[in-house]
């Protein structure tokens, strides 16, 4: 009975209390410049994060969160993701209200810890992009409101890789308010070393649950951070960033199992 207890105990911390907070961010400049080369507030070498890690961005995103340029950018913090994790990337943002389809924001992973061309170096090459050849989003989302207005797109969209292999997209239609503050989670899971993606808005799944990754291996990752194109309004930022991980649950059970197995060994 004791050894049981010894065993709920262990899988109990190891399943829910090593939450590891990887990155945060809550963008309290004053606004005056851009994130790049300025620390996040968290910065840890866990889980495949950097200690001490500094945003390298475009002048388009201040280090107040505001977002304000005619062209496009990013800002990336580095990471190789770790196998056996479930990764909860959290952004609240505010996309602003359009109906041009070519105005968003947009959060997630990407294949490069630095950022390219673009915004505030040489916008004809629209580098500065999660959507661009360089920076190449990797399970990633956009957030506008009224695109189908356009023609194209959808007010949510949830891709695998740059702009192809859609994970989910949705229109929202006038239930979406741009102007208002939305919570969006990316929940990756890389059991295995295989990657299943869960996108959340506002608590609701767009993404019916945990979906798979499709072309995108573990170790294609190496940024994660913020990304938008053609954000000219007032009012359009990011508030707060934050990317953190546990285990994912079988393998904290069997690495409970294993200490329950050691400490009957020493009896």
């Amino acid at each position: 009975m004791k050894a049981k207890s010894i065993l709920f105990s262990l899988a109990a911390s190891a399943g829910f209390s090593q939450a590891a907070l990887i990155y945060s961010d809550d963008f309290s400049g004053d606004g005056s410049a851009s994130l790049n080369g300025l620390a996040p507030d968290t910065a840890n070498g866990v889980d495949g994060g950097t200690a001490g890690a500094t945003w390298s961005s475009h002048s388009s995103i201040f280090n107040n969160g505001n977002v304000n340029n005619s062209t496009d950018g990013s800002a990336l913090l580095p990471i190789s993701l770790v196998a056996d994790r479930i990764y909860s990337l959290t952004v609240t943002l505010t996309p602003g209200s359009t109906t041009v389809d070519t105005d968003w924001l947009g959060f997630g992973f990407n294949q490069s810890a630095t950022v390219g061309g673009g915004a505030g170096t040489n916008p004809a090459t629209n580098a500065g992009r999660f959507t661009d050849n360089g920076i190449n989003g990797k399970v990633w989302a956009i957030f506008r409101e009224n695109s189908s207005d356009a023609g194209s797109g959808g007010d949510i969209e949830f891709f695998s890789s740059v702009t192809s292999g859609q994970i989910a997209t949705t229109e929202t239609g006038a239930t979406f308010d741009g102007f208002a503050s939305h919570t969006a989670t990316i929940m990756l899971d890389t059991t295995g070393g295989v990657l299943n993606a869960n996108l959340l808005v506002d608590g609701v799944s767009i993404t019916a649950g945990y979906q798979p990754v499709s072309g995108v291996a573990l170790g294609d990752i190496q940024g994660v951070g913020l990304t938008h194109n053609n954000t000219t309004q007032a009012g359009v930022r990011f508030e707060s960033f934050s990317l953190s991980s546990v285990p994912e649950p079988s393998s904290a059970v069997l690495a409970s199992m294993s200490l329950l197995a050691l400490l009957r060994r020493r009896r």
